[in-house]
This record gives structure tokens, sequence and C-alpha cells, in this order.
């Protein structure tokens, strides 16, 4: 009779021994990014921003393609310099040597490139702009009229059903039904 206890209680102290290992395990792989993350000084809530911060980038590049514009990527120490030294992740322009407008859009962080475009490339890319901007106010506002008619909706059936305060189907109807 006493070795069938000593057996549970080495049983018993096994699975505690390998639930406590797993705990452990759990908690370094899912804190392993937290960790190295604090090492490196970023926040949780700074990656997620980063995170957002270079699909916003993507897009805008994206567009400025879309629009025209030709991407040139450092090849060189000099290439990577010059982008350095133009404002990063803004479209700016310049006047070239034949006295037009040439824009720049300078991308030092993520794909290390550069981006020119024409006054016709320009004036797409803000169109682009233009109509995308339309939409996600068009968006807006029709995720704001179906939440107001969900709420109208709601207030006129009430709480209890659509033959509400006290008819119909709702809770404890079936209470009432002889």
């Amino acid at each position: 009779m006493m070795s069938v206890n000593r057996f549970a209680g080495l049983r018993l102290a096994l699975l505690r021994s390998i639930e406590a290992a797993f705990a452990l395990w759990t908690a370094l792989t899912v804190s392993g990014c937290e960790w190295a993350n604090r090492i490196a000084g970023v926040s949780p809530q700074q990656t997620v921003q980063q995170l957002g911060r270079q699909q916003q980038v993507q897009l805008v590049e994206n567009r400025l393609i879309d629009a025209g514009f030709k991407a040139i990527s450092a090849k060189s120490p000099e290439d990577f310099n010059k982008i350095q030294s133009l404002p990063p992740l803004e479209l700016t322009y310049r006047i070239d040597a034949t006295g037009k407008l040439v824009y720049y859009y300078a991308d030092p962080y993520y794909c290390y490139c550069l981006f020119r475009g024409d006054e016709a490339a320009y004036q797409r890319y803000e169109a682009m702009k233009t109509s995308a901007q339309q939409a996600r106010s068009e968006s807006h506002a029709e995720a704001i009229r179906k939440a107001e008619e969900k709420a109208t909706e709601a207030q006129t059936m009430g709480p209890f059903g659509i033959d509400s305060p006290f008819g119909g189907a709702g809770p404890g109807a079936s209470f009432f039904a002889y």
C-alpha cells in the first residue's frame, strides 16, 4: 500500500515539474521579443507604430511608381549619402539644369532608394492621393450611416423584441404563453 502512494507522489511531482518547465518555456518564448526590444530601447507600441509607418511608406512608394516616378536604388555608398542628404520620406522638388521641375522622394530607411518624377508624374500622384482620400471619406460616411441605422433600429425594437415593451418574442415570452 505504501509503494502505491509513493509512486503516486512521484508521478504528481513529475507532472508538476513538467508543468513548471512548460510554463517557463512559454513565458520565455512569448517574452523573448519583448526582452530584445527592451534591450534595444524599443517599446512594443513603437514596434507596432514602426510597422504601421513602414506600411504607409510602402503605400506612398507604390503610388509614386504607379504615377510614373522612377525608383533609383542606391548602388554605392556615394548614392546612399546622396539619398540621406535629401529630406527623408518627403516629396520635394528641385529645378534641374534645363529649368524643369523634378520631384524627389528619398527613402533612406526601408528601400534605400530615390523616387524621381516629372511634373506629369507628380500631377498623377496628387490625383491618386485625392481619389484615395475621397474613397476613405466615402467609406467612413457609409460606416457612420450604417451605425446610425442600427442604432435607430435598436431603439425602435426595444430591449425585448419587435413588439416591445411587453409583447412579441423576447426574454420570458414562453413563461406568459398559456
